[in-house]
Formats: structure tokens, sequence, C-alpha cells
């Protein structure tokens, strides 16, 4: 029977306690939690300690661990705390237990602001499947199945809650009622995909730490991605949220639908390109697909092609029963990457294109302010392709002007959408910013653009269709 102690005990651990003892095949022989009187872990206490039959022992401070009567097996940690590192470093140094007790967690943020603690030849009593897409066998895949292959991209739905949320919004459509952001989010934290505020999900920062991990496991990354990379549904301090009506566009206009995509590649250049954004991707496509909390990645190398995965990514169930799996595993976070060849950058939104983008706005319905984006477009080099406006009376022109909410001038304000062609992520950003200033044809506030990238899906040499980035 393998023993464990528990660090933490929020939704995650709780569950990874009920499992365990579902299981017969694990003993809890202790839980650190820091606060463990509040409500709803006393009640969680009560329901396992009735189900198990005596009492479980709680502690408040990893100082009150004793080296020898305390030793366990496996120490399950999921806090969410990047500081939880400490528990991990008291394991190997204070307490002395080191690779006799292995150490797993779903902490992806921990993982991904200490990769050398996590990463590397000695490092083998750690264990992280459970901190990226945990109904998925996503780390075990890249760093044994696909170890002998090379990776040269991946991409995917990495956080099942906007997902969700994404998904929520698109079929209200059809419904015919406004799904708005702030329904959704409530939906989502009422089913349990989403803290308070969904704080970590809709801001991208989940998805990014997922895929930080696997570009290291995958190209050998050894550094956190620049802040200009990462982008959620609702978390920019200049632009909009995404909103029901993008999806009117998306799909009416341009055959698409939106969905927040991790997306890394390994390509000529010496930096990889790394981008969590809000994307617009092909009907067509499996990514398009995903519904729900589910989570998804496709991985393509050079010699297996193209693989892909799909599964639950939000709750605790998947990521309890990935943790559980990695509590009775023999194989270690294993480390591919020669540390001679560890790459320290990403490349800079400079150099991130794509062949397309959408961007949706408001501006006063007055003459001349196509006239003007087109000026101001093609004084910063932009080419602007397509412009889509919704008509009087036609589903999302009135959602979308209620909802943004412009009061006294809610008549005067003109929703509409274009298009334009390749351009990089930082120089559309710039862009748009310095267009907002000019209130002779825009609203006096803040947030009144949002932007999509076109994922497009092109041939590769060897004649695989594959999403592939502009160079």
């Amino acid at each position: 029977m393998k023993t464990i102690g528990i660090i933490g005990f929020g939704n995650i651990n709780q569950e990874v306690a009920r499992q365990a003892i579902a299981s017969s095949k694990i003993e809890i022989k202790w839980i650190l939690d820091r606060s463990p009187t509040k409500k709803a872990k006393r009640e969680a206490r009560q329901q396992l300690e009735k189900s198990l039959g005596k009492k479980l022992r709680f502690i408040k401070s990893k100082d009150n661990l004793s080296s020898k009567t305390d030793k366990v097996d496996v120490i399950v940690e999921a806090t969410g705390a990047i500081g939880a590192i400490e528990y991990l470093r008291f394991k190997r140094k204070e307490l002395k237990w080191g690779n006799d007790v292995l150490f797993v967690t779903a902490n992806k943020a921990m993982v991904a602001n200490h990769l050398s603690e996590f990463f590397g030849s000695s490092n083998n009593d750690v264990r992280i499947e459970a901190a990226v897409a945990a109904g998925l066998p996503l780390i075990r895949s890249l760093s044994e199945h696909i170890v002998s292959d090379e990776v040269q991209g991946m991409v995917g739905i990495l956080n099942g809650t906007t997902n969700f949320m994404l998904d929520e919004m698109e079929k209200s459509i059809d419904a015919g009622n406004n799904q708005t952001y702030d329904m959704v989010l409530n939906e989502s934290i009422q089913r349990g995909y989403a803290e308070p505020g969904g704080a970590g999900d809709v801001d991208g920062q989940d998805a990014a730490y997922k895929l930080q991990i696997l570009s290291r496991i995958a190209f050998g990354t050894d550094v956190f991605p620049n802040k200009n990379l990462i982008r959620g549904i609702d978390d920019n301090e200049i632009f909009d949220r995404v909103r029901t009506v993008d999806f009117i566009y998306a799909n009416k206009y341009l055959e698409s639908t939106i969905r927040l995509v991790a997306i890394a590649q390994s390509t000529s250049k010496a930096q990889p390109f790394f981008l969590v954004h809000p994307m617009l991707v092909p009907k067509s496509s499996n990514i398009a697909n995903i519904k729900g909390p589910d989570n998804y990645i496709g991985i393509y190398s050079k010699y297996l092609v193209y693989t892909d995965m799909q599964g639950k990514g939000a709750g605790p169930e998947p990521t309890a029963c990935a943790m559980l799996a990695d509590v009775f595993s023999h194989k270690s976070c294993t480390d591919n990457t020669n540390e001679k060849q560890v790459i320290k950058a990403f490349r800079d939104s400079n150099d991130v294109y794509f062949s397309r983008w959408m961007v949706r706005g408001s501006c006063y319905d007055r003459p001349g302010v196509l006239a003007h984006i087109f000026r101001h477009f093609e004084n910063k080099g932009i080419n602007i392709d397509e412009v889509f406006q919704l008509q009087v009376g036609e589903t999302g022109r009135e959602w979308s002007k209620k909802e943004l909410n412009f009061g006294k001038e809610q008549k005067k304000i003109l929703p509409f959408a274009f298009t334009v062609t390749k351009t990089s992520l930082g120089q559309l950003h710039k862009t748009l910013s310095k267009l907002k200033l000019d209130n002779n044809f825009f609203p006096k506030r803040d947030k009144l653009f949002a932007f999509y990238p076109l994922l497009e899906l092109k041939f590769a040499e060897n004649g695989v269709q594959k999403f592939m980035i502009e160079e």
C-alpha cells in the first residue's frame, strides 16, 4: 500500500483524498493545510472521515513534519501557489527525504516558474502529469513516447474553463439570446470550472503556464514568455474582451469560430514561436469542434507526423485522477534536452506574424470614419482587406451596442469588423492603440477594439495539412 501526504486541501486535493480512500490501495498519512477550519474544508473533512471510519491527521505547518515518523512514499501538492516550491525544497533539504519520496503536483504556475527544479537528470523525484491538461497523458507522451522523434510544433486548447465559456457564447447565437461574457463566467464558476472572477483562466495565464511546460519538454525553452505573447479572453487593459458578436462575424464572414489557442513551434529561427491568444480557427478543423471544458492538443513531429489528444481538462475529478496515476507511476518527469542546448528566449511579438487578422470595433456613425481608418492603417504599412457591418435589425448589431453600453450615445454608434493582411502582433497592437486616441471618430472610452489572428490550415512539404506559422 502506498502512503501519501497531502499539501493543500482545496477542491482538487479533496477529490484526491476521496479517490485515494475509494481505491483502498493508498493510505493518507497526513494533510498539511494552513487554513483547515474554513467551512467547505471542514465539511469535506467530516465526509471523508465518515467514509474512512477514522480521523484524518491535519497539520498547519511544514515545520511540524517529522523526518522519521511522517515519511511517506509520495507527497501530493495542489495549492496553486507559485511559492509552494518551498515544500519541494523542504522535502529535499530539511527532511532529507530526497528521491526516496516522490513529489506529485498539479501546480502549473509553480512548475512553470521553477523549471530548473523540475527538469534535469538529477530531478527524478517529481511527477507533473496533472499540471497540464489533466485528463490527457500529455506529459508522459511527450517525454516518453515521442522522445525519439523531433517535435516541430504544438497547437491546442489548454484551458477547459475558457473553452466552456466560448462554446456557451457561440451556442446562444442559434438560440437567439445573447449569452454575455459575464453570464457564462458565472455559470462556469457554478459548475466548478473556474474560481470566482475567473482569475488565471480568463487572462490566458493558466494556458501559458501549461504551454511553457510543454515547450520545455519539446524544445528546451527554459524561460518565461514575455507578457505581450499572452492574451486571454478578458485580461487586456487596452483591448476588449471576447463578445458574442465576434462569433457572428467569424461564423458569417470567415467560416470560423473563436477558441483560446495555445501554440508553440520550433522554426528555422533560433527563437521558437510561442503564443496564447483568442484566435479564429476554421470550422472544419478538429480544434474548432472541441466543446465544453475539454482540452485538445495536436503535436506535429518529424516521423510520427501528427498526434492529437482530446479529453477533460477542467475540474477536480480528472486532475485528481491524473495525480493518483502519478502516485502509482514508476517513470519520472524526464528531461530530454541537452542542458547546453537550452533556449533562453521566445520570438518577440514584433516577429509573430499571421497572414490575416480580424478586428472588431465601434465608432461614431459619421461620414469619413472608414476612410479615416483606412488611411491610418495605410500609414502604418498595414493593408485592410475586407470590411463587415451588421445591418439594422440583424442579430448581433443591437447585442453589441447594448452590451458595451454607450449610454446616451447609443444611437450614434456603428459596430463593424474588418480584416487586415499579413502583419505582426506587435505592429497591429501599436496601430490599434493609436487609432483609439482620435475622439472625432471614436467614443471617449477604453477597450473599443478586439482583434484575432486567423489560424489557417496549410499543406506542409510532406503533404500533411497542419496549422503553420508565418515566417
